[in-house]
């Protein structure tokens, strides 16, 4: 597996990718952990202010009536019973409700419950296995809320996937040039235009090179290659590279395991190899073949003894 490690890419086998894993989680429980702690600890304090002001609620309440303004009082707060600022601040902004006896067990209650959290929080900072528990309990919490059996059936051999079944069937301009260069293009490319239209330049040529041939096909239909050499390859359309209005396309020869000497000579789409459909040949000199088109597909080429001319 690649993947990217300290900003730098890098090959994982089975086992670091899980140690990495492990590594990284142990970070997360640490910081996640260190981060619970200090608020519990910010918590507890503020708590710790409140009781010592309701265990001395008639001193405190005289204290802060004679204060001249809040920061006076919080002064005196911290002055008389030891506070810090944020307990002052705390007991300052304290509704009076808390006063009463229920609201004053609730923070005690909290308080007891904050330390003993506080207490849990260190105890796993302060031991590496705890630390590595807490990943175990969080991945069987993980697994029982939402694993499931297995959706996807592992057997022993399946079928090939035929790649034709993702490829999208759609109408293509097929493109090819007198020097033997062809590409393909989506139909949407093009567009019928009024009286004084200038078009659009559909293929690019070289200067001594030229468009001999155009047609529409399928992405599923065959191409068949016809070589001066009496030989005949076929393609897919879609096998045929895809380029802009203004690319000269790929030579046929990179598409084809052709011989040296050995050009393209006709080319002729197909739906596809059917019974009962012939594909007829003349050559130079008035020879004239028919092939059914089933015959065409036992192999990648034949008809070596047919000259087939452009």
């Amino acid at each position: 597996m690649l993947a990217i490690e300290k900003g730098q890419p890098r090959v994982f086998n089975l086992k670091e990718v899980l140690q990495s894993f492990v590594d990284f989680r142990k970070q997360v429980v640490i910081r996640r952990t260190q981060f619970d702690l200090t608020r519990a600890r910010e918590r507890a304090h503020i708590l710790a202010g409140l009781i010592i002001a309701l265990s001395q609620i008639d001193a405190v309440i005289a204290v802060i009536k004679k204060s001249k303004n809040p920061q006076d009082a919080s002064a005196s707060l911290c002055d008389k019973f030891g506070l810090t600022e944020i307990q002052a601040k705390a007991i300052l902004d304290m509704r009076l409700q808390r006063l009463t006896g229920l609201e004053r067990e609730k923070i005690d209650a909290e308080y007891a419950e904050v330390t003993s959290l506080i207490a849990a929080l260190q105890a796993i900072l302060d031991d590496p296995r705890q630390v590595l528990n807490v990943i175990v309990s969080e991945l069987e919490e993980i697994r029982s809320r939402f694993g499931d059996e297995r959706r996807t059936e592992i057997v022993v051999s399946s079928e090939d996937i035929n790649i034709e079944d993702m490829i999208v069937e759609e109408d293509m301009v097929v493109t090819v040039s007198h020097s033997g260069y062809i590409k393909r293009n989506a139909v949407s490319l093009y567009k019928s235009q009024r009286r004084g239209g200038k078009g659009k330049v559909g293929m690019g040529t070289k200067e001594e090179d030229f468009v001999e041939k155009i047609f529409i096909a399928s992405t599923h239909h065959y191409v068949l290659i016809f070589t001066n050499r009496g030989k005949v390859y076929w393609l897919k359309v879609y096998q045929i590279p895809q380029g802009g209005r203004a690319a000269k396309g790929k030579a046929v020869v990179n598409l084809i395991n052709i011989t040296p000497g050995e050009r393209m000579a006709a080319i002729l789409p197909i739906r596809d190899f059917a019974e009962g459909k012939s594909v007829v040949m003349v050559t130079k000199k008035g020879i004239v073949k028919k092939n059914g088109t089933g015959s065409l597909l036992q192999s990648s080429h034949g008809w070596d003894h047919c000259h087939v001319c452009r």
